[in-house]
């Protein structure tokens, strides 16, 4: 094992154990003893000398911190990059679960499990594709089933080849040969297709799919159905100038009821009589002339003569005033609607009588469900017995029965029908539940249509993820505060609730409006100084789970409060809970109640009393005299912090007994690295702060950051520079120290 990594990486992370040792690349499982022991998988690799490594995380750099902007817990992030001698390392989340490799030899899967599945992988590639980043290596071995989250997470980004590559001099650009980035994303769509089909047959990808010719083989695929087939067949198609093709649009045609494929073939010798030349130009003549004399001739026969009126002159349609029109998308806080998008359309049927429309739950349907057409079913029905009529344009198209429970909702039209109506009807479709609480879960809803002239429709399947609703946090906060003028006052007893917050935490804001907080980063199970951010409004921000939270807020000593110069009188700590939304119980397009994932907040408000003190008198003379003069000392305002502020330099006061003290002016920030015991012997550094790169110097003694010589430029990604502009404690700064450096 290098003896690099058998100590704290950087100064940072602890080895656990080796997981793969090769003469170019190692891999390890570690952990960051600081952020509460967090295991991450390092990869390194062995470039050719240290300035080879340094010019690997410089070609990947912009690349890899792309990678730490998406929030989303389906991606295996990364959560550091940095060059250590020869070798260059990359630091991943740690992802433990099974790959769908192996699942896949478990058995083949049915046509909804794997729309279920590219359901949950959809909405993730959309997201990489909106943060402009690309996969570029989408397999079953690379993605994994991790039970915590019941959900699928992607892996093994391409990057990560590709950086080998560049290191054995296979490659001179770091993106994959220079690849479109539209082509990149295309591919990761066929490539989530593919492996979406080998779940589907049980079969190696190589079997299914053509890489040169972009083909599918079909005779290799399993029976699916013609609207499956057909959305597959369209991401194989070429697409590089579209802008429709989209992991979103690719989801929508999954999701979409195509148009029924009713054929009514006409036999050739009756076009011929027809439409024959001069010959059927006669015949429709006739036929036409002949309608006329009959209705003319037994207009007392009142059905034949009402048929005659219909096909020479339509009636008029009734007033549209009658009744309100339809709306485009039904909402409501108990519905949700589940077929908006869906168009029918059928160019050989001119209405849909004894046509018929059913919705049925086909997975997890529930005595309390219920399908319904929007404003047409009666809330409290109790009996599906009897039929209901259904209205388009204040005209009866039909009538419809069930839609209680387990039974299905079918709608049967008549004459009045036409592709049109029964569209519309479509989207008025709404699910509701009558339980409270409901069954929580998924629900699969298939939607069938025929014409009534033989034809039917391919199915759709919907799903749709029932929740309860999001519960709001809930403040506590302690009694009312007292402090005397221009005092410092600490207080805590602060806690936060929060019976179904998501696994990403909450966020907690405290404000003041006539003073200035500070929260602690040390409490032992707390939040870390990363979780602690300062807001432009002088707030401080509070992000983590609600138990590292409350241990920070609740601690006696927790927050430090110290009112505006000279102010008296009360000021009000205002404390807010936002929950960030809930999670959702599974990856769905369709979330029943509408509003059950969204965000709560709660806000409690404390008065802190400022008591006035006796000010100093103060004297002035009517005479005005120049002051004496007095050699000004250089002025240096000191801050210090108990973690260096450089990524791979973080050396903790408690453990190693550095300390740093610094100024800062603009992006610029000098100061010195010293021992506590020791503050005449220290390092100077000069850090340039840009928008992602930190430039950092280091002069004088570099023994203190295990270096030798007398000089060392390093750079750092922002992310891993932190700062602690805390106020200067005492017995911590070393202004003696910072002025040297100034004056070097």
């Amino acid at each position: 094992m290098n003896t690099v990594t058998k100590s704290k990486l950087r100064d940072r992370y602890r080895t656990i154990k080796e997981i793969l040792q090769q003469p170019h690349k190692q891999v390890y499982l570690i952990e960051e003893p600081q952020d509460y022991h967090k295991l991450y998988r390092l990869t390194k690799f062995l470039c050719q000398d240290t300035k080879s490594a340094e010019q690997t995380l410089r070609n990947f750099k912009s690349e890899l911190e792309k990678l730490k902007q998406p929030q989303n817990h389906q991606i295996q992030g990364i959560k550091d990059c940095f060059s250590e001698d020869q070798w260059f390392c990359l630091v991943q989340n740690n992802i433990e679960g099974e790959s769908y490799e192996t699942i896949r030899k478990k058995g083949a899967w049915s046509e909804y499990d794997i729309v279920e599945w590219l359901n949950q992988l959809l909405p993730v590639l959309s997201d990489l594709h909106c943060h402009e980043i690309s996969h570029r290596n989408i397999s079953p071995k690379n993605i994994i089933w991790v039970e915590s989250k019941k959900l699928p997470v992607l892996i093994n980004f391409g990057i990560e080849q590709e950086i080998e590559k560049y290191i054995r001099g296979e490659t001179e650009s770091k993106q994959a040969a220079n690849q479109e980035i539209s082509e990149q994303y295309a591919q990761d769509l066929r490539d989530l297709a593919v492996t979406a089909l080998t779940l589907f047959s049980g079969k190696d990808s190589k079997d299914l799919y053509n890489a040169d010719t972009k083909q599918l083989q079909w005779e290799q695929i399993p029976l699916l159905s013609d609207s499956r087939k057909e959305v597959f067949s369209w991401i194989f198609e070429e697409h590089l100038k579209e802008d429709n093709f989209t992991a979103d649009v690719i989801s929508q045609r999954l999701n979409t009821v195509l148009p029924p494929t009713t054929t009514f073939v006409v036999p050739p010798l009756i076009w011929k009589l027809l439409f024959g030349g001069i010959g059927g130009m006669l015949i429709l003549f006739v036929l036409g002339m002949g309608l006329v004399v009959l209705k003319n001739a037994i207009s007392s026969t009142s059905v034949i003569s009402l048929f005659l009126d219909n096909i020479l002159s339509p009636s008029p349609k009734p007033p549209q005033s009658e009744l309100p029109k339809l709306p485009d998308c039904p909402s409501g806080s108990d519905v949700v609607a589940i077929a908006c998008d869906v168009t029918v359309k059928d160019i050989d049927s001119f209405d849909f009588e004894e046509g018929k429309l059913t919705i049925k739950f086909t997975k997890n349907g529930k005595a309390d469900d219920r399908l319904e057409i929007y404003n047409q079913t009666p809330q409290n029905q109790d009996s599906d017995s009897d039929g209901h009529s259904v209205t388009y344009e204040n005209t009866v198209i039909g009538t419809s029965t069930g839609g209680i429970g387990t039974t299905p909702l079918e709608i049967t039209f008549n004459s009045n029908a036409n592709p049109e109506a029964a569209e519309k009807i479509i989207h008025q479709i709404v699910y509701r539940n009558v339980s409270k609480p409901p069954s929580t879960g998924t629900r699969q809803v298939e939607f069938k249509l025929t014409d009534g002239d033989g034809g039917t429709s391919n199915v759709v399947n919907r799903v749709i993820s029932v929740n309860t609703r999001n519960i709001a946090p809930e403040v506590k906060l302690p009694d009312s505060q007292t402090v005397d003028e221009d005092k410092e006052l600490t207080f805590g007893g602060i806690t936060v609730s929060d019976p179904d917050a998501n696994s990403n935490g909450i966020a907690v804001k405290l404000k003041v409006s006539n003073g200035i907080l500070q929260v602690r980063d040390d409490v032992p199970e707390g939040l870390s100084f990363s979780q602690i951010q300062p807001d432009e409004d002088g707030s401080v921000l509070l992000f983590g789970k609600v138990d590292r939270i409350n241990k920070t807020l609740s601690a006696k000593d927790a927050i430090t409060y110290r009112s505006k110069l000279d102010f008296d009188g009360t000021d009000t700590l205002t404390v807010t809970a936002d929950d960030q939304g809930k999670s959702a119980t599974d990856n769905s397009n369709f979330i029943w109640p509408v509003d059950a994932l969204d965000p709560k907040t709660d806000r409690g408000t404390l008065s802190i009393e400022i008591q006035p003190i006796n000010d100093k008198p103060q004297l002035s003379s009517g005479i005005e005299s120049p002051p004496p003069e007095i050699p000004e000392e250089p002025e240096v305002e000191a801050y210090n912090s108990n973690l260096i502020p450089v990524g791979s330099f973080n050396f903790y006061e408690r453990g190693l007994g550095k300390n740093v003290s610094y100024v800062r002016k603009d992006n610029i920030m000098i100061g010195a690295l010293y021992n506590a015991q020791e503050p005449n012997r220290f390092t100077c550094f000069k850090a340039t702060i840009g928008q992602y790169d930190v430039d950092v110097q280091w002069r004088g003694n570099l023994d203190l950051i295990g270096r030798s010589g007398q000089s060392l430029d390093r750079s750092y990604s922002i992310n891993a520079f932190t700062t602690d502009n805390s106020t200067p404690r005492s017995g911590l700064d070393n202004t003696d120290a910072v002025r040297d450096c100034l004056n070097q």
